[in-house]
Formats: C-alpha cells, sequence, structure tokens
C-alpha cells in the first residue's frame, strides 16, 4: 500500500510540476473592428511597411482573401475592397486588437496589442485587413497608430 502511495505521490508532483512550467498567457482571439470586414483573413505579401493597396497591383503583392476562415482563398475584388497593412514587432504569444475608422477625409488604422511576458523574442506581424470601399472616404489620407498594452 505504501509503494501505491509513493507513486501516486510521485505522479501528482511531476503533474504540478509539469503545469507550473507553462506561463503562457490566456488570449482571447484577435479581434477586428470598426470598418474591417470581420470575418475575412487577407494573405499577402511582405510590404517592408504600411500600405494601403487601392487597385490591383502589378505584381508587388499577391493578395488573397478568404471569407471562409481560411479554407479557400481568391484575388481581392479591388473594385468592392481597400485592403490595410501595419506590421508591428510583438512577442511571440500576442493578442491583437485592430480597428479601421474614418472622420472626415481621414482614416485611422489603431492596433491595439497585448504580449505575454513570457516570450523575449519579438516577431513581425504583418496585419492585412480589408474594407468595403464603401465605408470609406473618397480621397482619404491613412494615419497608423499603435498601442501597447
Amino acid at each position: 500500500m505504501t509503494k501505491y502511495i509513493f507513486f501516486l505521490s510521485l505522479i501528482l508532483l511531476v503533474g504540478l510540476s509539469v503545469s507550473s512550467c507553462n506561463k503562457g498567457c490566456d488570449f482571447p482571439a484577435d479581434e477586428n473592428t470598426g470598418s474591417i470586414v470581420p470575418d475575412a483573413i487577407v494573405y499577402g505579401g511582405n510590404t517592408g511597411g504600411v500600405a494601403t493597396v487601392h487597385a490591383a497591383p502589378s505584381g508587388q503583392y499577391d493578395l488573397k482573401v478568404s471569407f471562409d476562415n481560411g479554407y479557400t482563398y481568391v484575388p481581392v475584388d479591388y473594385s468592392t475592397y481597400t485592403v490595410f497593412n501595419f506590421p508591428i514587432l510583438a512577442g511571440c504569444n500576442s493578442h491583437y486588437v485592430r480597428d479601421i475608422s474614418a472622420a472626415g477625409s481621414s482614416v485611422k488604422y489603431k492596433i491595439t496589442v497585448e504580449s505575454c511576458p513570457d516570450c523575449e523574442e519579438e516577431y513581425r506581424t504583418d496585419n492585412w485587413v480589408i474594407v468595403k470601399k464603401s465605408s470609406l472616404p473618397a480621397n482619404f489620407t491613412v494615419t497608423y497608430e499603435k498601442k501597447v498594452k
């Protein structure tokens, strides 16, 4: 009987020590708010910086969009949509809230990012989003804002 209690205690101790080493943060899913098409996933090339794509680019980006949770991707219909990109550096375990809002002739792309402190390395995330042209002013300028929590 003492052997069983010893082995049970040992298994319990190992289980607790393994679970205590997992320091990861438990973030909710990333969010897209404002004028961003909520369930669209945009896949594109690296811009090297911020970008607003209004029309079919001449091979610079090969942007595709999925409206079915990434099962299929189709080319972006630039007569209906504008695509925005705001690349940022953040930790490996991060939560993003992306928002695009329009006021007058200005459009603001704001990203709020919260990173888990257990990851010291930073990684680049492009943050492509898609917006219906009908929700944007005719001739607009874009400002980009990053907020870190």
